[in-house]
């Protein structure tokens, strides 16, 4: 027992490793990351063992990432903004060891929390957790390589921004934008600075922290978190190996974009991260004897680093609190004042992100409030026909296909000893919220709240389908896991439906295209209730209500346990697209942002990767780059470098209102000097300091930019030239 906490700490160093080392990772900047990391979760472990001195082993590992990784977060943006260093992120575990080496002196011996342990089903529900969740790592990380020969477009197209956002905030802090100087971006970033610390500290490649070190945190933090804590609220023994299925390969049933962890969006893996210390954290808060004051000043700093990681995890976490506070303080289950002041830190956490970093931008996220453009169900084809109308019927489908995976909170609100408490009224809350969101807004995005809150959900949801378990075996025979057995074969049957009508969809779009796709989520909820009634039959030895629902329970939640691997082999998972304008469908192209540059790149080259490289090592990270490929954030990304305008499709929505003009004018600008280099065009580049030139060759008939500007590089797509300083102090 002694040496488990040494066997978790070994097994989570060797996997934080092993994957960027396998990964194309060198040896010393995959070690170096682990330790970076490692070092972090000290003051994660101080603060966990501080708030639950009693907490399992798994639930301090899995806290220990989520707390260190949040503080460091906030600390290191802290000093980088105030101009204090990019190391800020040391903090909170130098002040961690400090504080230890005090209570060390002045605590008895003897006196400490006993150390944590790990019991065997815990431990399954982690494996379960973690390995499905490592091989669906490798399967993504396919399309993420760091070195190719020739070109390359199997890169998401916001891992730029997302890499240039990285760097840029642990540099330069919270109000400089990497893709306008003296801009700024209103986004949830804070996942993107903790990544950009670590690869500046580490001085690692551009996009390695973000596909290789911040998904392998998030999974073994959430996986640790999920089993530890569905083993503390179940008696049953396989929940917690049900709850880490649902965490890696649980899905919606019937539609995709449903999985907990995603490599398209380190934001949400990362917040899912952070919402699961902090549904923890928020339970014990108020149901315990802990010091109120510093445990709600914990509780508001998780808020706002959750709003910081990505609203749809902090505004469900707020819904839930909001719930879970309102019915204790009308029934006093639990002390009224300490639902209070959780209400109030979490409130506050989270307004305060909100005004500091995300307010005010020109688009708002995205999100936009009752349109029925661009909705997600529109996009999986889920609508019956084609008409306005039917985007309100697919997306109440939709919403049948989310909730298999969240019904084992549906059999908690039925049991009497269950369904007042903490643990359930904040799934009620982060349930209902998310689906709110899903029914309120549209852009695609409305399909992330449904999908960050399964992280804790997926928790509760395997406590609950346990207990309906042990509802539907009450009598000596079946045994409980003769009924599990047999919901498992009726769910396997179900999900064979399931995944044919959803492989109805034609290859090469049926967006719009009327399938049979639609009846996927229908039919599941209908065989479930029917095989609910077998199984109230069979285990309950009669048909009643209560047993048809909880042997409905049973088997959508099963169902939605392979809902990750929806579309396996029909070659149709995927936003697809036929061609078809509609107005209720497609997006229409905003004015705001023409301008000189028509499109992003569409591959990244070998060539391309090389003069990114050779601009790294040759720049100062303060300096300023302007380019001709503006639209796009291509250059910011994989230079890692301010710029002087790009990426126009994601500054203009998320700067200010009175950037945009400005954006515009620098964007003509840089094509100006770019395309017909002279004196004048010269100047509003040495005004705003620029010092060094990115040119697409394909975007331009420009060779050379002498005397104002030295080629330092050229290859068959890129030009890299440096301004001469002469030039400027000449103007």
């Amino acid at each position: 027992m002694a040496g488990q906490p040494v066997l978790v700490t070994a097994a989570g160093v060797v996997t934080l490793t092993a994957v960027p080392m396998l990964t194309g990772v060198p040896a010393p900047t995959a070690a170096l990351l682990t330790v970076f990391v490692m070092w972090q979760a000290v003051a994660g472990v101080a603060v966990w063992r501080w708030l639950r001195p009693t907490a399992s082993l798994l639930e301090v590992a899995g806290a220990a990432l989520a707390v260190g990784t949040a503080l460091a977060a906030l600390s290191g943006l802290l000093t980088s903004t105030l101009g204090l260093g990019p190391w800020g992120w040391a903090v909170p575990s130098v002040a961690a060891g400090l504080v230890w080496l005090l209570r060390r002196r002045r605590t008895a011996a003897g006196t400490e929390a006993p150390a944590p342990t790990i019991d065997r089903p815990s431990l399954w529900g982690l494996v379960a957790g973690v390995v499905p969740g490592l091989a669906i790592l490798a399967y993504a990380l396919r399309l993420y390589p760091l070195t190719w020969t020739g070109s390359w477009t199997g890169y998401h197209p916001d891992m730029p921004f997302f890499e240039a956002l990285s760097t840029s905030l642990a540099r330069f802090g919270a109000f400089e934008s990497p893709f306008m100087v003296d801009g700024v971006v209103r986004y949830h970033w804070l996942s993107y600075a903790w990544a950009g610390q670590l690869t500046v500290a580490a001085d690692a490649e551009p996009v390695v922290t973000i596909t290789r070190v911040l998904p392998v945190v998030a999974l073994l933090g959430c996986a640790a978190m999920v089993a530890a804590w569905t083993r503390s609220l179940s008696p049953q023994a396989w929940t917690p190996t049900l709850a880490g299925l649902l965490l890696s390969i649980g899905g919606f049933v019937g539609a995709v974009f449903g999985g907990v962890l995603t490599m398209d969006s380190p934001s949400q893996s990362m917040s899912v991260l952070w919402l699961m210390a902090f549904v923890i954290a928020v339970v014990h808060v108020t149901t315990s004897q802990v010091r109120l004051l510093p445990a709600s000043l914990f509780v508001g700093t998780l808020s706002l680093a959750m709003i910081g990681g990505k609203v749809s995890a902090a505004a469900p976490a707020v819904a839930a609190v909001i719930v879970m506070a309102g019915v204790q303080i009308v029934r006093g289950d639990v002390p009224r004042h300490r639902a209070l002041w959780t209400l109030a830190a979490t409130v506050l956490g989270s307004a305060t992100g909100f005004a500091l970093f995300l307010s005010g931008s020109v688009g708002g996220g995205g999100l936009t409030i009752g349109s029925l453009v661009d909705r997600a169900a529109s996009q999986q084809g889920l609508n019956p026909i084609d008409t306005k109308y039917a985007v309100v019927a697919g997306t109440l489908i939709l919403v049948l296909a989310v909730l298999p995976r969240w019904a084992g909170v549906l059999w908690l609100l039925t049991r009497r000893e269950w369904r007042w408490r903490p643990e359930v009224t904040l799934s009620v809350g982060l349930g209902a919220s998310s689906i709110a969101a899903l029914l309120a807004f549209n852009s695609f995005n409305e399909v992330w709240f449904s999908s960050t809150v399964s992280g804790p959900l997926a928790a509760v949801t395997a406590v609950g389908t346990g207990s309906a378990v042990s509802y539907l075996s009450s009598r000596p025979r079946p045994s409980a896991r003769a009924v599990l057995v047999a919901a498992i074969v009726f769910a396997a049957a179900v999900y064979v439906v399931v995944w044919w009508l959803w492989a109805t969809g034609a290859s090469g779009g049926n967006t719009f295209t009327p399938t049979l796709r639609w009846l996927g989520p229908v039919a599941a909820g209908v065989l479930a209730a029917v095989a609910g009634l077998l199984l109230s039959w069979w285990g309950r030895g009669r048909i009643g209500v209560v047993g048809i629902l909880a042997g409905s329970v049973v088997v959508l939640v099963l169902l939605s346990v392979p809902g990750r691997l929806l579309g396996a082999g029909t070659g149709l998972v995927g936003i697809q697209e036929n061609g078809l304008r509609d107005e209720w469908f497609s997006v229409g192209d905003s004015t705001y942002l023409k301008g000189p540059d028509y499109g992003p790149i569409e591959d990244w080259t070998s060539t391309r990767m090389d003069a990114a490289r050779a601009l790294r090592d040759a720049a100062d990270p303060s300096d300023v780059l302007a380019t001709n490929l503006t639209f796009g954030p291509f250059v910011a990304g994989v230079t890692q470098l301010p710029t002087f305008v790009s990426a126009r499709w994601y500054q203009t929505p998320y700067g200010l209102p009175w950037m945009v003009e400005e954006l515009l004018l620098r964007e003509q600008q840089s094509w100006r000097f770019i395309d017909d280099p002279t004196e004048m065009s010269l100047v509003p580049l040495c005004e705003a300091g620029v010092r060094w030139l990115w040119i697409d060759l394909a975007r331009t008939e420009a060779r050379d930019w002498a005397p104002y500007a030295v080629t330092v590089l050229e290859n068959e797509d890129t030009a890299v030239a440096e301004i001469d300083r002469a030039a400027c102090s000449a103007l």
